[in-house]
C-alpha cells in the first residue's frame, strides 16, 4: 500500500496533481486533482502507449503468421 503514496507524493512534487482535502466526509479526506501539466503529461504518455500497442500487435501478426502463436 505504501507505493501509493509514494506514487502519489511524486506525482505532486512533478505538478502533475495537486492535493485537497474534503471536509465534507469524516475524517477529512485528502483528494487529488490533475493539473493541466498533469493533463499535457497524460496525452504524451497515452500516445507513447498507443506507439508501443501497435509494434506489440505488429509483432505478435508477424509471429502468428510463422506459426509461432500456436
Amino acid at each position: 500500500m505504501g507505493s501509493i503514496y509514494r506514487t502519489l507524493s511524486s506525482l505532486e512534487a512533478s505538478g502533475f496533481i495537486v492535493p485537497e482535502w474534503d471536509m465534507s466526509s469524516s475524517p477529512p479526506r485528502k483528494i487529488y486533482k490533475i493539473t493541466p501539466l498533469g493533463l499535457e503529461y497524460l496525452e504524451q504518455v497515452k500516445i507513447e502507449v498507443m506507439s508501443l500497442k501497435a509494434l506489440v500487435e505488429a509483432f505478435a501478426e508477424k509471429l502468428e503468421k510463422l506459426g509461432g502463436g500456436k
